[in-house]
C-alpha cells in the first residue's frame, strides 16, 4: 500500500458487484485472513492436523465462509511441497503441507479457499537473477524496506517464470477456489524512482522513441508493466477455472477522501483502470479495496477518520469499480501509527466497522484469524456488523459468576443477576465496581444496554482475563 509497506497476511469476503452503492449476491462471502507463520507461536504444541481442524472450526462458527490462505511467502518460501524452479519450501509448517491441511479441512466444512500470492516480490529469484531486479533512478537495487525483494514486471524472463510459478501452484493445489495477488506495487515510496531496470529502460525507448524516463509516458509504461503481471495471474486462474482477486490498499487523504486511481496509478505503479479493462481469460473477478480508518487516523489525526468514514469511502469504491469487475471491501482490527501517533482500535469499534459496510451489500475481507483470536474478538466478527451497539452504554446491567472466564461475555454462563440496573455516565469497569455492592467474592460480568454480546470489554468492562474480583 506505499502508506503501509509491510505484505501482510489474511483474509476476505466477496460478492457480485450490480450497481451503484449495491451489488447483488450470488454467494455473500464473509472472508477471513490466515497467515501460517503466526501459528507457532499461537499453537506451538498442535500438529498441523490439529490446527488446521481448530483454525476451519473457530472460522466457521464466526460465519467465515472464505479462507484467504497465504500459500507462498517471498522470504521463506512455499507453504505447500513443491519443487518449481528458483523456490523454495518453508521449512516448517510448509514441508508438512499445512496449506493442504487447511485447504481440505476447509472445503470438507464448506469453506471456500483462496491462495494469496505475491506478485513481484520473491527473494529465491531475486538472489538467483540480478539482471531481474527493480532499479531505482541511479541503476541500484531498488529495496524500499527490509525483506523486500522487488523484480522488474518487465524483464520477459521474470514473465515466463511468474507465469510458471502460479500455475505450478494451482496444478498442485487443484481444491482451492482461487488465487489473489497481494498488494501488487512497484513504487512503496510515492518517489517515482522504481523501476530503471535495463531491460524495462530498453523497451520504454523502443516503444516510445521521444519520452524520457520519468516523464507521463514512461509512468503509464512503469504501470502497463504490473498490469500484465496480473494478466499472467488472472490467465493461470482462468486456465484452472479459478477465480483470480487482487487486494490493494486504497489511500486516503488528509480530509477524508480516497485519491484517484489515477494518482495511484503514478505513484505506486499500479494501475486500477488499466487492471479493469482486462478483457477474457486475462479478466480480473475481484478486485478489494483495503479502507482502514485507522491507518488514516495515525497518518492524519481522526478528526476526518471517525468509524464511520469507512461506509463513505467504501461507496466511492464500489462506484468507481462500477461493475467491471466484483467489489470487496478489505477491514482490520490491527493498529497503525503514522505521523499523528498511534490508533488502536477497540473490539467495539471494529463491531461497528462491520456496521458501517453491513448495509452495501458487499463483500467483506478481514484481517486476521491471529489478531481475532488474540483480541478474543470472534463474537464482534460473527456478528458481522448486526446487532452491534453503535453508541456509548448509557446503562450497564451487570452479573456475577463464581470463577474467573476466559471467553467471550455471552458464554460467560452469569449464576447470579444484579438486582438493580445500574445507570452510569461513564461507563468503565471500575465504575462499575464501584456501584456493585453485594456482589461478594464473584467475578463480575456485563452487559450494555441489553445485550451481552455486544459488549466492548476492552472499554467498558475487564477483559476476560482480569475479570475484577470484588
Amino acid at each position: 500500500m506505499n502508506f503501509k509497506i509491510s505484505i501482510r497476511t489474511a483474509l476476505v469476503a466477496l460478492i457480485i458487484c450490480s450497481g451503484l452503492f449495491a451489488q447483488a449476491q450470488t454467494f455473500a462471502v464473509r472472508g477471513l485472513r490466515v497467515d501460517t507463520s503466526y501459528f507457532y507461536t499461537m499453537y506451538p504444541a498442535l500438529t498441523q492436523t490439529q490446527i488446521a481442524n481448530k483454525v476451519v472450526s473457530d472460522a466457521k462458527a464466526a460465519g467465515v465462509n472464505t479462507l484467504f490462505l497465504y500459500a507462498y511467502n517471498s522470504v521463506y518460501g512455499a507453504l505447500y511441497p513443491t519443487t518449481y524452479a528458483q523456490t523454495i519450501v518453508e521449512s516448517g509448517y510448509g514441508r508438512q503441507n499445512i496449506f493442504k491441511e487447511i485447504t481440505t479441512v476447509a472445503k470438507t466444512n464448506g469453506l471456500k479457499v483462496v491462495a494469496v500470492v505475491p506478485v513481484n516480490n520473491f527473494k529465491t529469484v531475486w538472489d538467483a537473477n540480478p539482471a531481474w531486479r527493480a532499479k531505482n533512478k541511479a541503476g541500484n537495487d531498488y529495496i524500499p524496506f527490509a525483506g523486500s525483494y522487488m523484480l522488474s514486471a518487465w524483464h520477459p524472463d521474470f514473465r515466463i517464470w511468474l507465469k510458471g510459478f502460479y500455475e505450478n501452484l494451482l496444478s498442485l493445489n487443484p481444491d482451492i477456489d482461487g488465487l489473489e495477488a497481494v498488494e501488487p506495487t512497484i513504487d512503496f515510496n510515492w518517489a517515482k524512482d522504481a523501476d530503471y531496470n535495463a531491460v524495462a529502460n530498453q523497451k520504454f525507448q523502443s516503444l516510445y522513441p521521444a519520452g524520457i524516463l520519468g516523464d507521463q509516458s514512461w509512468l503509464n509504461f512503469r504501470a502497463k508493466g504490473m498490469t500484465d503481471l496480473i494478466s499472467i495471474l488472472n490467465n493461470a486462474a482462468s486456465l484452472y477455472s479459478k477465480n483470480s482477486y487482487l487486494v490493494q490498499t486504497w489511500p486516503a487523504k488528509p480530509d477524508g477522501s480516497l485519491f484517484s486511481s489515477a494518482v495511484i496509478k503514478d505513484n505506486i505503479g499500479l494501475d486500477f483502470d488499466g487492471i479493469l479493462s482486462l478483457t477474457g481469460t486475462s479478466k480480473l473477478k475481484f478486485l478489494m479495496a483495503e479502507l482502514m480508518w485507522q491507518q488514516w487516523a495515525a497518518e492524519y489525526g481522526p478528526a476526518q477518520f471517525p468509524v464511520s468514514w469507512t461506509t463513505q469511502a467504501a461507496k466511492t469504491f464500489i462506484s468507481y469499480v462500477n461493475g467491471r469487475s466484483v467489489a470487496l471491501i478489505h477491514i482490520e482490527i490491527s493498529p497503525f501509527t503514522g505521523a499523528y501517533g498511534s490508533i488502536t482500535p477497540t473490539t467495539a469499534e471494529f463491531a461497528n466497522t462491520l456496521l458501517a459496510i453491513k448495509d452495501l451489500n458487499t463483500g467483506i475481507d478481514v484481517y486476521d484469524y491471529n489478531q481475532i483470536a488474540t483480541r478474543n474478538a470472534w463474537a464482534q466478527l460473527t456478528s458481522w456488523g448486526t446487532g452491534t451497539t453503535t453508541t456509548t452504554p448509557t446503562t450497564i446491567q451487570c452479573g456475577v459468576t463464581t470463577r474467573a472466564m476466559t471467553s467471550l461475555p455471552n458464554r460467560w454462563g452469569v449464576t447470579q443477576i444484579c438486582k438493580a440496573t445500574l445507570p452510569i455516565s461513564t461507563p468503565s469497569a471500575t465504575a462499575v465496581a464501584a456501584a456493585v455492592t453485594n456482589a461478594g467474592s464473584y467475578y463480575l460480568v456485563c452487559q450494555a444496554n441489553g445485550s451481552w454480546a455486544s459488549v466492548p470489554t476492552s472499554s467498558y468492562c475487564p477483559a476476560p482475563s482480569a475479570a475484577i474480583k470484588l
